[in-house]
């Protein structure tokens, strides 16, 4: 729900940034668990189960409490016709006051949008699967195959069970495992930060072609090393290639691709 509520309160000229932000927050988010998990791996007793759930609920408090301060987005109050409260949130969303131009031409362009959406049902339908000017389908599958095409490089597999791989199959003991784990999710985390910066500046397709070659590279590289699964020098050589094509840019595209009313269904279809 977050890129979500991002992509329908922020500017076009942040919304990029602001959900690049989004994703590095939960990257860090799996950063830190992979830290609490190397540290719970030396502790023994009862703690080893308490602190990771206790660490969990006090996260998690601290978001509900924050929620609660949230506004709701300015395009579904309009949808809902109440005006008034539609401009002010706009205009603290765009730091002016309500009664600036810019702000009421943002509230009258998304109410006159919704005006003829409803008055063009099939012309502008709303359905994700329509075909129509606003080429739902088109921009519905562009984005679903991204995000399949991401998953099929194996990428949440080495992020969740990088441990185990380490441990199981290359040989490192739980120690040294875990730190290899714990640093992937930094090299993660630090990809996304990257992209924060870069992603406005070079736009959205060229990070998307730059990523996408360098996974190719790291996948012909893991392909040709794991080609000998005895030897296992070539197989820990492949966790190099894996730390190094952290660099790709899944979460900011779909919403990049699609128009302001299919945003919330094309997250439903996100792969992960």
């Amino acid at each position: 729900m977050v890129p979500i509520y991002v992509s329908e309160t922020a500017s076009a000229e942040k919304r990029g940034q602001l959900v690049l932000v989004e994703g590095l927050f939960a990257l860090s988010g799996l950063d830190l668990a992979s830290w609490v998990n190397f540290g719970m791996f030396h502790a023994t007793g009862p703690v080893t189960w308490k602190f990771p759930i206790a660490l969990q609920l006090a996260l998690l408090a601290v978001i509900l409490s924050l929620t609660l301060f949230l506004p709701q987005p300015p395009r579904w109050l309009v949808k809902k016709e109440r005006l008034e409260e539609a401009t002010a949130i706009m205009a603290r969303l765009m730091g002016r006051s309500a009664d600036d131009s810019n702000v009421l031409r943002e509230i009258a362009g998304i109410h006159g949008a919704i005006q003829r959406d409803a008055g063009h049902r099939y012309t502008y339908s709303t359905n994700p699967f329509s075909m129509n000017k606003n080429r739902h389908l088109h921009r519905l599958l562009l984005a679903m195959t991204i995000r399949m095409v991401t998953q099929m490089t194996c990428i949440d597999v080495i992020a969740f069970y990088s441990a185990s791989i380490f441990e199981e199959s290359l040989g490192y003991s739980g120690s040294v495992a875990r730190i290899f784990s714990s640093c992937l999710q930094v090299t993660l985390a630090l990809g996304g930060l990257v992209a924060i910066f870069t992603v406005d500046r070079f736009g959205r397709r060229k990070l998307m072609l730059f990523s996408t070659a360098c996974m190719v590279l790291a996948q012909g590289a893991v392909g040709g090393l794991s080609s000998d699964l005895t030897n296992i020098s070539s197989d820990r050589a492949v966790i190099f290639f894996y730390i190094s094509a952290q660099l790709t840019l899944p979460s900011v595209c779909p919403s990049s691709r699609s128009c302001t009313v299919q945003r919330s269904h094309l997250w439903v279809f996100d792969t992960r």
